[in-house]
C-alpha cells in the first residue's frame, strides 16, 4: 500500500495545509509534524488516522498559516500539567528512571494547551460590549499593620472580564495567579470573605502556642547560616537563578526556592539513609527538594547526616531563614521563608514577613496568606556524618 495526498483549506482566517504519505507495513505506525503552538493535537490527529487506517506506515504534514488570523492565544492549563508532571516523576522515582521530563513532553498530553483566537470575551453568557483583558501585576502593598514595610509582588497574571456600566467599566469576573488568595471566597451577597470565620478560628488554635512553657531546643554539628540564607532568599525571590532549574510551570517553584535557601543557609545535600533531600539535576533529585509534603517528611524524620530541624517548634519561635509552609484546612501546599519578624510593642512577635517564588514575593505578611494552616519548620543547622 502505497500513497500520496494533499489538502488545502482556509478556515477562521488559518491557511492549513495538510499532506498525508504511506508505504506498506505489516502494522500501523503513524507519525505526525505539526507547528509547535498546535502539538497539544497531534494526540487527535492520530486518533483520526487510526479510525481511517488499519496499518501502514503514514506519516503526516501539517502547516498552518495564520497571517491572516487574528492573534492566537495559548492557554495552559497548570492544574493539569502539574499533575502530569508529578506523575511523571513518581514514575521515574518507582521504576528507577532517570527520563527527562521536559515542556514538550507535558505538552504533549490531552488538554494541556488549548489554543483559541484573541476576541473582546469567551464567556457564554457575554453582554454585548463585554471586554476580556490579561494583564500582569507588580506592585508595592503597604498593608496596615506594616505601614513601613514595602511588600513586593512581582509579575501576577490577572484575567478580567468587564460589562459597560453607565459611564465606567464592572468587572464581572477576576482570575489571578496570586498564592495567598487562592483560596479567597467572598460569601454570595456579602462583602465578606466565606472562609473568615475558619480563617479567625486557625488564627485563635495558634495563639494557644503562647501557652506553651516548654520550649524545646535541638543542638546539631554546625549551626544554620542565617545571615546568608537571608542574601540568597531577596536576590532570587523575584528571579530565578540560572544554576537551578525552574518549577513554575509544573508545581510551582516555592519549594526549590525554599531548599536553595536552606543550600545557601549552610545545610548540605543528604543521599545518606532512608530519608534524603538533594538536586542534582531534573533527572538526579529526591522529590523532597521540590515537594512540600515530602521535605516535611524529610524535616521531620532525617536523623543522623544532614538537616537538623523542629517540625512541631512553637509557632511563634521563628526566626529568619526559618521555613513557613501554608495550605488549606490542614494541608500545606505552599512553601515561603521568613525575612523578617514583626513584634508588638512588649516584644513579642505577632507575624512574619515572608519571600517565596511562584508566587514571587519580598516580606509579604504570612497573617496576608488566606490559608488556614501555617506550620512553622525551624532549621537548627546539620550533623555530620556518624562515626561508626
Amino acid at each position: 500500500m502505497t500513497g500520496y495526498g494533499r489538502a488545502r483549506e482556509t478556515r477562521s482566517g488559518r491557511d492549513i495545509t495538510v499532506e498525508v504519505r504511506s508505504v506498506n507495513n505489516r502494522y500501523l505506525d503513524c507519525a505526525v509534524k505539526m507547528p509547535r503552538a498546535y502539538i497539544f493535537a497531534e494526540d487527535a490527529v492520530k486518533t483520526r488516522v487510526q479510525k481511517a487506517v488499519s496499518r501502514g506506515k503514514v506519516d503526516g504534514f501539517i502547516t498552518i498559516d495564520t497571517s491572516a488570523a487574528d492573534e492566537a492565544v495559548v492557554k495552559l492549563n497548570r492544574p493539569l500539567a502539574q499533575g502530569y508532571y508529578k506523575a511523571l516523576c513518581e514514575i521515574n522515582e518507582a521504576c528507577g528512571l532517570e527520563s527527562e521530563i521536559t515542556a514538550s513532553t507535558i505538552a504533549r498530553f490531552p488538554d494541556v494547551l488549548t489554543v483559541t483566537k484573541a476576541e473582546p470575551s469567551t464567556e457564554e453568557d457575554a453582554v454585548e460590549g463585554q471586554i476580556h483583558i490579561e494583564a500582569d501585576e507588580s506592585a508595592v502593598m503597604h498593608f496596615a499593620a506594616t505601614p513601613e514595610v514595602d511588600s513586593k509582588l512581582y509579575d501576577v497574571p490577572h484575567i478580567f472580564e468587564l460589562v459597560p456600566e453607565g459611564d465606567g467599566w464592572l468587572i464581572k469576573h477576576h482570575e489571578a495567579d496570586d498564592n495567598p488568595y487562592f483560596s479567597l471566597t467572598y460569601q454570595e451577597g456579602t462583602e465578606e470573605d466565606g472562609r473568615l470565620q475558619q480563617l479567625l478560628r486557625a488564627i485563635e488554635r495558634r495563639q494557644l502556642q503562647r501557652q506553651e512553657t516548654v520550649q524545646v531546643t535541638l543542638t546539631c554539628d554546625h549551626p544554620y547560616d542565617r545571615a546568608a540564607a537571608e542574601q540568597y532568599m531577596r536576590q532570587y525571590d523575584h528571579q530565578r537563578s540560572s544554576a537551578w532549574h525552574a518549577y513554575d510551570d509544573v508545581g510551582g517553584n516555592c519549594m526549590n526556592f525554599g531548599s536553595q535557601v536552606l543550600l545557601a543557609g549552610g545545610i548540605p545535600m543528604d543521599e545518606q539513609g532512608g530519608s534524603k533531600w538533594y538536586w542534582y539535576g531534573q533527572n538526579s533529585l529526591d522529590l523532597s527538594w521540590i515537594n512540600v509534603v515530602r521535605f516535611y517528611s524529610y524535616a521531620r524524620e532525617n536523623e543522623g547526616y544532614g538537616l537538623v530541624a523542629d517540625t512541631e517548634a512553637n509557632y511563634y519561635t521563628g526566626e529568619v531563614g526559618d521555613i513557613l509552609i501554608l495550605g488549606p484546612d490542614g494541608g500545606h501546599n505552599h512553601t515561603t521563608v521568613i525575612s523578617g519578624i514583626i513584634r508588638d510593642e512588649a516584644g513579642q512577635t505577632v507575624d512574619y514577613l515572608l519571600c517565596s517564588n511562584t508566587t514571587n514575593y519580598t516580606d509579604f505578611p504570612a497573617g496576608a496568606y488566606y490559608y488556614t494552616s501555617q506550620r512553622l519548620i525551624k532549621i537548627y543547622g546539620w550533623n555530620d556524618m556518624p562515626v561508626e
